[in-house]
């Protein structure tokens, strides 16, 4: 069996090979030296061990829409699911595409409500208004909920 150190690892080479030559040996396995572009870069970095796996099982379906996913970021789909995950884990609170079409649309009638109840208490709302305030809606909307967003994160920030 052979195992390559590779530009992955950290330390300096002698380190590294040190290091993996004691891991190996007792499995009868042998080093190959990197190349020697990577070599002479001088360091290498270990990476992190991963000791926990994470299975379940998906219908062909989530496959397919998975694998589809995944092929738009140029990733495995199991790269992809890791990241999904890890992303959710780390409480990246960025809303889905459906979640943010649904935000802006209740802030739409939150602001035509808002707006609408006020030119009727102020008696001067005609359908005229109604509508130039319907078509200004939309322009306004987004810049609100974009704000709107910007503050939750802000605040989700501050959280412990």
């Amino acid at each position: 069996m052979l195992a390559y150190v590779d530009s992955g690892n950290e330390g300096t080479y002698e380190d590294v090979l040190a290091r993996a030559s004691n891991l190996f040996a007792p499995a009868g396995m042998r080093l190959v030296p990197p190349t020697a572009e990577i070599q002479a870069e001088g360091r290498f970095k270990m990476r992190p061990e991963k000791e926990r796996t994470i299975s379940f099982r998906i219908t062909e379906e989530e496959w397919s829409a998975i694998e589809k996913r995944a092929a738009t970021v140029r990733e495995s789909p199991h790269q992809w699911a890791r990241s999904a995950m890890l992303e959710k884990l780390h409480g990246n609170d960025e809303l889905t595409r459906g979640e943010r079409f649904l935000f802006h649309h209740i802030v739409r009638a939150q602001y035509l409500l808002t707006y609408g109840f006020q030119m009727l208490a102020d008696d001067s709302l005609t359908s005229e208004d109604w509508r130039k305030l319907c078509v200004n809606a939309k322009p306004k909307v987004s810049e609100v909920a974009e704000s709107a967003l910007a503050r939750l994160a802000e605040r989700s920030a501050r959280r412990p």
